[in-house]
């Protein structure tokens, strides 16, 4: 990852569920390599949370071990996922635009910083994600003090591109970025986003986020993406890319899709 794809900060999931010994031996790795840690809190209910006092409580204390475990420098920040785009979540709030849901969510961003910055010594970057077409009338979480915040922001390209702002659809990619801005003056963003490819399928899958075409147009893609932020955004101050190994099943039926900055692994 650092050398060949110049990553300085590796973004893991499910660490909360690591033993200890496997913990252990990633912060030997990442004190080896020099590379630093997006630490995710990340894992929530789903059966009852519902942006309440007691529920950041409780994701505090699922992930308190993990966050007693790995800290130090070796933690860039840490990356507090905030779930609105849970149907079970929001189906408790009467729908992700209701006054009670926008409501909580800000208390919630209150709540979770308070409590996390009595745990580590990392920066607390807070979720943005305004839905993936941008619909979501999330608040803004300003008044939580957070470090900075991690932005979700995937682009639907068009397959057949002509130019680069088609390649990376850059209208939907400033749309949401400029409302994040707004929302959050003078405040760092790190953008999540990743590209797959339609290699492997004989229609397109309707899981369609990042796709295009091949792996020239991913990797012109990857370029042009960093180049928009870069050109455009001071507040951004880095990409959190999904992900360097990641190949997963998705959409209906499910399908293999390759977001993977390393090819896929062979079938077995």
């Amino acid at each position: 990852m650092r050398d060949d794809f110049h990553v300085d900060t590796v973004n893991v999931y499910g660490l909360q569920d690591w033993p200890a010994a496997r913990l252990d031996a990633l912060v030997a790795a990442l004190t080896r390599t020099g590379v630093r840690l997006a630490l995710r809190v990340e894992a929530y209910d789903p059966a009852t949370f519902a942006f309440r006092d007691e529920d950041a409580a409780q994701v505090v204390a699922q992930h308190r071990p993990l966050l007693a475990r790995v800290r130090g420098d070796r933690v860039a920040y840490v990356a507090v996922n905030m779930p609105v785009d849970d149907p079970r979540v929001q189906a408790r709030l009467g729908g992700v635009g209701s006054a009670l849901s926008r409501e909580r969510q800000t208390r919630y961003a209150n709540e979770i910083v308070r409590r996390l910055r009595a745990e580590t010594g990392a920066g607390i970057f807070l979720g943005l994600f305004y839905g993936w077409d941008g619909s979501f009338p999330v608040p803004s979480y300003r008044g939580s003090g957070a470090d900075g915040y991690v932005l979700t922001n995937y682009s639907y390209p068009e397959i057949d591109a002509s130019t680069t702002g088609e390649l990376i659809d850059a209208p939907r990619l400033r749309a949401v970025a400029d409302r994040a801005v707004a929302d959050h003056p003078g405040s760092p963003i790190v953008v999540e986003y990743g590209f797959q490819t339609l290699a492997g399928h004989r229609d397109r899958p309707d899981q369609n986020a990042g796709l295009v075409r091949d792996e020239s147009a991913k990797r012109r893609a990857l370029r042009a993406t960093t180049r928009f932020y870069q050109r455009r955004y001071p507040a951004v101050i880095g990409t959190m890319y999904f992900g360097y190994n990641v190949h997963k099943a998705e959409g209906n039926p499910p399908r293999m899709l390759d977001y993977g900055l390393v090819p896929p692994p062979a079938p077995a």
